[in-house]
């Protein structure tokens, strides 16, 4: 007996260290990732790519999402899935979020010199509206690039509408006078959804992918999908589907009333130059599968 009650303590300290030593681990690559965050920033690692956002019912273009990239040097392209969660709670999150912003609405300035009104969606940080005046930043950026205001829609998620109400009330409204666009990204896929549509100034809303990718065979997915449509035209939102790939998604969801939306079918992300070749200078009257497999 006193050989089993002096393992089973051997064991505990065992796995207690094993823990400790795990979590040290962790710790120290998420350190060790923050600091090649800064270096990212500095020396311009990051790049945005561009995902084609159309009109349902035809395939006609009507904008894009920025969506950040890094090119690490020694790891190539590292994936968003990697990085942002740490971003969003890193100190060069603001930083990070104000380059995104400055750089889509310059970029979305140059389409719209050459000719082509793209209307650009950025996803925004909450450290944006944490810290500083998000809405004299925007101002500020889009008096700095001359872009048009409407030409400018930025998505927010529900962790930024938890934050400080009458802030973020205030914030939208008043950027909302400026003539940009707020969009509630992610819809249905948090815990209050509905009561954020009631709450706060909103121009539109992106159903999410979850709900979209198994639309055909979930019949729980075209209920909610069908349902949020509908809500939304009672409310005067705009609507975007996102994930779809298959033209009979896209189709399914013009008979449900969505006008527009986004996802490989139509075009995978693609940095400035390729989106600007593929669908800007050629100017597809719809845009196909073939042009998504071609992005």
């Amino acid at each position: 007996m006193a050989i089993w009650h002096s393992a089973a303590p051997r064991q505990r300290r065992g796995a207690h260290v094993e823990f400790e030593s795990t979590i040290r681990q962790q710790l120290e690559a998420r350190l060790r990732l923050e600091s090649e965050l800064v270096l990212a920033v500095e020396r311009g690692q990051f790049e945005l790519f561009y995902q084609p956002q159309v009109r349902l019912v035809d395939g006609g273009l009507v904008g894009a999402e920025a969506l950040i990239r890094w090119r690490h040097p020694e790891r190539g392209m590292v994936s968003p899935g990697e990085f942002m969660p740490v971003v969003n709670t890193s100190p060069s999150s603001e930083k990070i979020a104000a380059w995104v912003l400055d750089t889509a609405c310059r970029q979305a300035r140059i389409w719209e010199l050459a000719g082509h009104a793209v209307r650009i969606a950025v996803n925004l940080s909450p450290s944006q509206l944490q810290t500083g005046d998000l809405a004299a930043a925007v101002a500020d950026v889009l008096a700095a690039t001359g872009l048009t205001p409407s030409l400018l829609e930025l998505e927010v998620t529900e962790d930024i509408l938890l934050l400080d109400e009458e802030r973020v009330l205030d914030m939208f409204q008043r950027i909302q006078q400026l003539g940009v666009r707020i969009v509630f990204d992610d819809f249905g896929t948090g815990y209050a959804s509905l009561s954020y549509l009631k709450k706060f100034p909103l121009d539109g809303l992106k159903i999410d992918r979850s709900f979209v990718l198994d639309l055909l065979s979930d019949p729980d997915d075209a209920a909610i999908v069908g349902s949020t449509v509908g809500l939304s035209k009672q409310l005067g939102l705009s609507v975007v589907a996102e994930g779809i790939e298959n033209r009979a998604t896209a189709d399914l969801l013009v008979m449900m009333g969505c006008q527009e939306g986004q996802g490989y079918f139509f075009g995978r992300p693609a940095p400035a130059a390729s989106f600007e070749t593929d669908y800007l200078v050629h100017k597809p009257a719809a845009i196909t599968a073939d042009a998504g497999r071609a992005a």
